[in-house]
């Protein structure tokens, strides 16, 4: 075989290695985003930002707790239909009762699917908001420790600092580097966790929080009020009751023997103190979520002061770098702790937010609680600092 010969044979052995290799990291590529992309995600693909309001309308029509409380409303509608005929036929009050009933708890349930739902897209949404601060944040100080670092090396090659300060400023910076990876790795597992909610791919979100008008806090004794009228435990209590009084009205036309009067008498009586503890329970319900509603709006005006006050520190901070008296990294210092403040605010938002959506379920006012946090949400953002 001539050299020529033997040339063109080894370029061509090569070539199908290189063919080889090509095919399998594409293969392996592709096995990698099969296995990365979560069982059942819709292929809806999202590439630009969402606003709340649409991330509401998707989490509500995609995600598989809604689809299954729908599923779920369907069959008890049917099971609703049957019992209503059924009652018709046997004309038994009681049969046509329990129906009832029985529809209106599944229509709670749904109501209760569709708050929680709505809530939790909504506190995932926002969250993720603050988070890119708190990675902008966490990144900051990473690149500072960084400095620090390199800055402790240098005076110690000019002798005017010891190993100790070397290794000091070391343990800062793996420190700082471990809390931003930390950061990123919980960042990119909540928008999985939203995408599998909203059933979107790429999700992107928005840099800038969105703009919330805080409704403000209602009167206790109105709340108690509302949620006791809203309550279907207390109205199937009070019915308890109109039917145990109804009873022993006529136990009394009876010539009934001591004993079973005094059983109808007990049974008054036990109705009585089960509507009083069903009232009692709303109560105590309502003002312990109320007293949650004020520390989370307590909160947030703290969290705005500060904020308030780090902006006057910052701008004072900048005029005193222009006058030559603060460094470059004592700016970057006052940059960051502003940026740390404005999370603040963002996340005691967020959980005043829930806080009030949580309250108004509480008090039975959640018939449409996404209609009721699109109206609180302006479509203006916020902007950065």
């Amino acid at each position: 075989m001539s050299d020529r010969q033997k040339q063109q044979r080894s370029l061509r052995a090569s070539t199908r290695v290189w063919v080889a290799g090509v095919l399998l990291v594409f293969g392996v590529g592709a096995y990698v985003a099969a296995v990365a992309r979560p069982a059942g995600a819709a292929q809806t693909t999202q590439a630009s930002p969402l606003s709340l309001p649409q991330v509401i309308d998707l989490a509500l029509t995609n995600s598989l707790d809604m689809k299954i409380a729908n599923v779920t409303l369907d069959n008890a509608k049917v099971t609703y239909e049957k019992a209503k005929a059924n009652a018709l036929a046997s004309g038994t009050p009681y049969d046509q009762q329990s129906a009832e009933s029985n529809w209106q708890a599944a229509q709670r349930s749904f109501r209760t699917s569709q708050g929680t739902v709505t809530i939790n897209a909504a506190n995932q949404y926002l969250s993720l908001i603050t988070s890119q601060l708190n990675l902008k944040v966490a990144q900051a100080q990473r690149d500072a420790a960084e400095q620090a670092y390199k800055l402790a090396q240098a005076r110690q090659a000019a002798k005017t600092a010891g190993p100790f300060d070397v290794l000091n400023a070391e343990a800062s910076l793996r420190s700082a580097e471990a809390n931003l990876a930390k950061l990123n790795d919980s960042y990119a597992e909540a928008v999985a966790a939203l995408q599998q909610l909203l059933g979107v791919n790429n999700l992107q979100i928005p840099e800038t929080y969105p703009v919330i008008k805080l409704p403000a806090l209602p009167k206790l004794e109105d709340a108690i009020a509302t949620a006791q009228q809203n309550s279907e435990t207390v109205a199937s209590r009070r019915r308890s009751l109109d039917l145990a009084q109804l009873q022993h009205q006529q136990d009394l036309l009876e010539d009934l023997a001591p004993l079973d009067r005094q059983a109808s008498e007990n049974n008054l009586n036990l109705a009585q103190l089960n509507y009083d503890k069903a009232l009692a329970d709303i109560a105590a319900s309502v003002t312990s979520a109320y007293h949650a509603l004020v520390q989370s709006q307590n909160s947030l005006q703290l969290a705005q002061q500060n904020y308030e006050i780090e902006q006057q520190k910052y701008a004072i901070t900048q005029q005193q770098a222009k006058a030559g008296i603060k460094t470059q990294s004592d700016l970057n210092t006052a940059q960051t702790t502003l940026w740390q403040r404005q999370a603040d605010v963002q996340s005691a938002t967020t959980s005043y937010l829930v806080n009030w959506l949580k309250f108004q379920q509480t008090i039975g006012m959640d018939q449409d609680l996404a209609g009721m946090l699109k109206g609180v949400v302006s479509n203006a953002a916020a902007g950065s600092k």
